[in-house]
């Protein structure tokens, strides 16, 4: 009798410690419930704001908010081109080989690729809207891609301080063909969809893929 007294004493014991462990379990799993949505909460108001404070700027002073911007996300490309497809590891990571990226995208690419879109869209409309869109990535194919690629390669052997032809001689031909694989279906987007003043943002979000390639591109060419 004592013996299933006992028995059931410690099932009891044993079923409230397991309610315990399961209750304090629950409820620090709703505590980091609340926690994640809070922070979620907060990172969402922050990119709003920061959306809202980009847009103003945008509106105030486009061409030097998108020559920032340019800056910034070309040496993005540069530092994933050096840390991710070079390998080459933050104490061998070339600083001054990013921030030649960055002066190219800030001071050339930036301000030239703003006023070029500018120009495409007052310069190029057709009555069929997918006449003027194809109008409008040929040109920016034909024309702006071909002399930007050329600037770049350029501008990055000088400021090495290595020879201009032979650079371009080694990857502006390659450099060409990978850019017509990827450019003309995104500038048909960017065109089709995207307001001009989002325009160059656009770029520059894909760009940093585009530019880890470049940036591996020039640092082999």
């Amino acid at each position: 009798m004592a013996s299933n007294q006992a028995a059931h004493a410690k099932k009891r014991k044993t079923h409230r410690n397991f309610l315990h462990v399961f209750y304090d379990y629950l409820l620090n799993t709703l505590v980091d419930i609340v926690l994640l949505v809070v922070i979620l909460l907060a990172c969402l108001i922050s990119t709003i704001r920061m959306l809202r404070w980009y847009q103003a700027r945008l509106a105030s002073r486009p061409l030097v908010t998108q020559s920032i911007t340019t800056a910034v996300l070309f040496a993005t490309g540069d530092v994933l081109a050096q840390q991710i497809v070079e390998d080459v590891g933050s104490d061998k990571h070339d600083l001054a080989r990013t921030g030649r990226m960055a002066l190219y995208g800030g001071a050339i690419f930036g301000p030239a690729a703003t006023t070029w879109y500018k120009i495409l869209q007052s310069r190029i409309n057709f009555r069929s809207q997918t006449g003027t869109i194809v109008a409008r990535v040929l040109a920016d194919q034909t024309i702006f891609a071909s002399t930007n690629l050329f600037v770049f390669l350029s501008t990055m052997a000088i400021l090495e301080g290595s020879d201009p032809k032979a650079k371009l001689k080694s990857t502006y031909a390659e450099a060409l063909k990978k850019n017509w694989m990827v450019w003309p279906a995104v500038q048909f987007v960017n065109f089709r969809y995207v307001p001009l003043e989002h325009r160059v943002m656009v770029v520059n979000v894909v760009s940093i893929g585009w530019n880890c390639y470049l940036s591996y591109l020039n640092s082999k060419g």
